[in-house]
């Protein structure tokens, strides 16, 4: 059913993009794409998306392979990896709502059924020969939070700084600079009453109170006990992995803190040595 869906979407917005080709068929290959761009447009998402990169005009060789590759990028930044006001993405909430005490086994297997969905949504396959596939997987999410000042966006915010240049501000692509100014012209912002200014209130209040709440989703599954999501094979697979890694590193830390004793052990027997010979040296 999950992935009726996400192929659904991912054939709607290629379909998008084939007009915004056939829209920019003037553009030489390599440029950017100018024309078109709001077939791309979300209006009112109402949640964080992730920035995505300019639209790059294909050959007509390549076109049937851009519009698949594009379509899964698009779908991939907007869906895949978006936040709600609760900085849930798909994932974490669904790791979230994870609850073995309160869910029957039916339910239970629902819910770890849309984990695993999306967590192999996030693997990219580098190589496959035969039955073997090598693939590496972005641990943004899974185990790191999101960016979500650097590397998200919302909807245009349009603020008049009446009190100062008397000019339109917009805010929405850089979340950073849009919450430093909240910040610094606070007071200024909240006494007023205007669309913009509200928005720029609510968005930027919104973010200051949520950030720290945020947990990536094998945070969530510790939190709440569940075993049967941990044996997940691509979540059991990171777990190990991270494992061995740690036990790498802890082996790593022994062998150097036991060569450097043994180094400082060789120092001080030097210097107790040498420092007897002069004393001989300076009696004799």
């Amino acid at each position: 059913m999950y992935q009726c869906v996400y192929d659904t979407a991912t054939s709607y917005i290629g379909r998008e993009l084939r007009k915004i080709y056939c829209l920019n068929e003037k553009t030489k290959v390599g440029h950017e794409m100018k024309k078109g761009l709001e077939l791309l447009k979300l209006d009112e998402t109402n949640c964080f998306t992730k920035k995505t990169k300019a639209l790059i005009m294909p050959s007509k060789e390549m076109l049937e392979k851009w519009i698949i590759e594009e379509a899964k990028k698009f779908i991939f930044c907007k869906f895949v990896l978006a936040l709600n006001k609760d900085l849930h993405s798909p994932l974490t909430l669904a790791a979230s709502i994870i609850d073995k005490k309160i869910d029957n086994n039916e339910k239970l297997l629902q819910k770890i059924t849309m984990l695993e969905f999306l967590i192999k949504k996030l693997q990219h396959v580098n190589w496959h020969y035969g039955p073997i596939n090598l693939s590496t997987v972005d641990l943004t999410g899974i185990e790191i939070n999101y960016p979500l000042l650097t590397n998200y966006e919302i909807d245009s915010i349009i603020y008049n700084d009446d009190n100062d240049s008397g000019e339109e501000i917009i805010f929405g692509n850089e979340l950073d600079r849009m919450i430093n100014y909240y910040l610094q012209n606070k007071e200024i912002i909240d006494s007023k009453q205007s669309y913009g200014a509200v928005e720029l209130r609510n968005w930027s209040q919104l973010i200051i109170d949520k950030i720290n709440t945020m947990q990536p989703a094998l945070q969530w599954l510790c939190q709440n006990d569940c075993d049967k999501a941990v044996l997940i094979p691509s979540v059991q697979e990171i777990i190990q992995k991270k494992w061995r890694y740690t036990m790498m590193m802890m082996i790593g830390m022994i062998m150097m803190m036991t060569m450097i004793l043994k180094m400082m052990g060789i120092v001080m027997i030097c210097f107790i040595f040498f420092g007897d010979l002069f004393s001989i040296f300076l009696l004799g």
